[in-house]
């Protein structure tokens, strides 16, 4: 079972992930969580493109599915080769939506998916939050804001979410509510999936 949980920064999916895994852990459910972007030729990729503050969108695009290759095929796929549920921090939706953002087509990111990498999520979460809300939570928790993390961006990044969530089997999700009401409604939707194993 691949799960992805997509959303804005801010929009708390590394608590929500935390919280299923505990669950999943209660109930027997071998398991594992990762997250995106990984590492890519002995270096992380955001680092990268942190310190390369003028690279295009296409290499910027391009490094992001280089690391998301190498991602799958040594860690889901093997994962899910061996039975266990993935639990993963961003996919290609995230891909969408912040290089969409910045002018890159969304039709070549999709022919590069399907070239490249060809596996989708048996379900996604889409947490949901206005761009405001979502930088405030980063500011809120002293992280220094980066590129990827101004309101105007953050809006137009959450529209492309929200556009294209429905491609990548995503349910969406009101994150603005208290966590533990997020995390119980999307444990209901993956509670259902327990019955598959027996």
């Amino acid at each position: 079972m691949f799960i992805v949980f997509e959303g804005i920064d801010g929009s708390g999916k590394d608590t929500i992930i935390n919280k299923i895994s505990h669950w999943l852990a209660e109930q027997n459910v071998a398991h594992i969580t990762t997250f995106e972007p990984g590492n890519v030729l002995g270096g992380n990729v955001r680092n990268i493109i942190k310190e390369h503050k003028k690279l295009d969108v296409e290499a910027e695009t391009l490094l992001f599915l280089a690391d998301r290759k190498e991602h799958i095929e040594h860690v889901v796929k093997p994962a899910l080769k061996l039975g266990l549920w993935v639990l993963q921090n961003r996919y290609m939706l995230s891909t969408v939506a912040y290089q969409g953002a910045k002018g890159m087509s969304v039709d070549t990111i999709y022919e590069l998916f399907d070239k490249f990498i060809l596996l989708k999520p048996n379900i996604c979460f889409l947490l949901d939050v206005p761009a405001e809300v979502a930088y405030q939570r980063i500011r809120r928790r002293g992280s220094k804001i980066d590129k990827f993390e101004n309101i105007t961006y953050l809006t137009i990044v959450r529209k492309l979410y929200l556009k294209y969530a429905q491609d990548w089997n995503c349910k969406i999700v009101d994150a603005t509510q208290r966590p533990d009401d997020v995390y119980k409604e999307i444990r209901g939707v993956l509670f259902p999936l327990l019955d598959d194993m027996n």
